[in-house]
């Protein structure tokens, strides 16, 4: 999910690798789709799943692209959908994290 964030760093540091790891375990596509599934008050996944906008959003966040429509592009072929259904899903997909979402963090 993360691969082009740590790419760089798994070549020089070795450290990241275990970060990585770590970041991949705690942050892999299919629980945070459970996650988003099991708290999401009003918005539902119909083709873009939620793992794959945090993905984009990740991208962009921690530098690795300028802005999401370069993150769209980039990742085009695996999203499966179209750059307006990305930013129409940004918009509204806002799951309030609750107790348990957090319970399942720390108990990892």
């Amino acid at each position: 999910m993360l691969g082009s964030v740590f790419k760089p760093f798994v070549e020089k540091v070795p450290v990241s690798v275990m970060a990585r790891g770590v970041m991949e375990r705690v942050l892999n596509p299919d629980q945070l789709n459970a996650w988003f599934d099991r708290t999401a008050d009003e918005q539902y996944t119909k083709d873009l799943l939620f793992s794959s906008l945090f993905d984009i959003v990740s991208l962009v966040v921690l530098g690795s692209h300028r802005s999401v429509h370069a993150a769209y592009q980039a990742s085009q072929e695996d999203i499966g959908v179209s750059i307006t259904s990305v930013y129409n899903n940004s918009t509204v997909s806002r799951p309030t994290p609750r107790p348990s979402w957090f319970v399942t963090r720390s108990n990892r």
